[in-house]
This record gives structure tokens, C-alpha cells and sequence, in this order.
């Protein structure tokens, strides 16, 4: 995340890490595509948004098959 070359982030961990991950990028400054499922628990989903709106970064969240081309 510190580097200044990478741009974006995806998370493609186990779901467990996806709200420590994305939240630590998108205030980075990176833009953050979340695999599937976003959260385990609402309060994680939550706090990605809160996350999302204050540093008004990309985020993106779906499945690799179906959002790509």
C-alpha cells in the first residue's frame, strides 16, 4: 500500500480480511475491488462504506467471472 506505482487493490483474501484490507487501501488512496461476499457480518459492510465516503475513493464489489469481460 505504500508504494505510489500501485493504483488499486484487489481483495481477493478470505472474507474475514476483506473490511481490514479495503478500509487500510482505500485510505491509501488506492481504488479497491472486493471479491465476494463483501462481509461476513454488516457492521464490516458498514464500516468499508463509512471508509469509502471519506476518502470519496473507487470502490467496487462483485465476482470476477461475472464483472469481467
Amino acid at each position: 500500500l505504500e508504494r505510489k506505482a500501485v493504483d488499486a487493490v484487489f481483495v481477493c483474501t478470505s472474507d474475514n480480511w476483506h473490511d481490514v484490507i479495503a478500509i487500510a487501501a482505500l485510505q491509501k488512496g488506492k481504488a479497491v475491488y472486493l471479491e465476494k461476499p463483501m462481509m461476513q457480518r454488516l457492521e464490516q459492510g458498514l464500516d468499508i462504506v463509512r471508509a469509502q465516503k471519506a476518502t470519496n475513493g473507487i470502490l467496487q464489489v462483485g465476482s470476477q467471472v461475472v464483472s469481467s469481460i
